[in-house]
C-alpha cells in the first residue's frame, strides 16, 4: 500500500479508514493515483477528512479539496440501486440550498 505523498505509510496510516495522517489523501492500495470520472468531469482531490457528524446517522462530514465542507452518505449494501443513488445524486447537484 502506498498514499500520494513520500511518507511512511506505514505510521501515518489510520486503521479502518486508509487515510494518511501526513497529506490526508486516501491510501491506494497499487500505489498509484486513480482519476475519478463523475458525469464527464475530472475529481482530482478526493475527500480529505473524515468523521461521522452523529452516531447512530450514517452520513459522514469530509472536506473535498481541503476546504468545502461536505457530507458523505453511506449506504448498505443492498439497500439502494446505483442508478437511484445517482438519480438522486443528480437531483441533489441541481438543488439550490445552504446545506447542498
Amino acid at each position: 500500500m502506498g498514499c500520494c505523498c513520500s511518507s511512511d505509510y506505514d505510521e501515518d496510516w489510520i486503521e479502518n479508514i486508509d487515510i494518511c495522517e501526513h497529506c490526508n489523501y486516501p491510501i491506494d492500495p497499487d500505489s498509484k493515483r486513480q482519476q475519478l470520472m463523475r458525469n464527464g468531469s475530472e475529481v482530482r482531490d478526493p475527500l480529505v477528512s473524515y468523521e461521522a457528524m452523529s452516531p447512530p446517522c450514517s452520513p459522514l462530514q469530509g472536506f473535498y479539496n481541503g476546504h468545502t465542507k461536505v457530507a458523505i452518505k453511506n449506504l448498505k449494501q443492498g439497500s439502494m440501486s446505483p442508478s437511484a443513488f445517482l438519480a438522486e445524486a443528480n437531483l441533489m447537484k441541481n438543488l439550490q440550498h445552504p446545506r447542498l
